[in-house]
């Protein structure tokens, strides 16, 4: 495979796709995933659309029917999340959480399809994260109620 092959192609403004690689930089690198603008793209491609448009993510998901296509809804208030997650797109999309939250989801749902995909590489990053994770949780205090 190659570096093409870990490339998350996104479909947004300029303001999101740096806040994208803001939230989303750790696991880029864990996953060793580049994001990239939206060009011209070859089929069998990770396309993540950011934005306020449910559609412009259906879209692309009929356009390039063998790429996996995520779409992160972006909202100023929950009020507005809540709206647009209402307006999902309806078909082979997988909508993540709003903002940064979603952004991550989304690096890390990408990680699983490339694992499951047979990129042993990114299968043992992926569950080496996990387990760090887990670790982290099982090491939390919570508070009494």
């Amino acid at each position: 495979m190659t570096q093409e092959d870990w490339t998350i192609h996104v479909v947004a403004a300029d303001a999101s796709l740096e806040a994208f690689r803001a939230a989303a930089q750790p696991l880029l690198d864990e996953f060793d995933f580049e994001a990239v603008p939206s060009v011209a793209r070859e089929p069998e491609r990770f396309v993540l659309v950011i934005g306020d448009d449910p559609a412009r993510a259906a879209a692309e998901a009929e356009r390039e029917p063998d790429a996996v296509v995520g779409w992160v809804p972006l909202a100023l208030t929950p009020e507005e999340g809540v709206a647009l997650l209402k307006r999902a797109p309806v078909g082979p999309v997988a909508t993540f959480a709003l903002g940064s939250a979603g952004m991550r989801n989304a690096v890390l749902f990408f990680a699983a399809v490339r694992a499951s995909r047979g990129a042993s590489n990114v299968a043992a990053a992926l569950e080496a994260y996990r387990e760090r994770q887990t670790a982290a949780v099982l090491q939390m205090e919570l508070p009494r109620l």
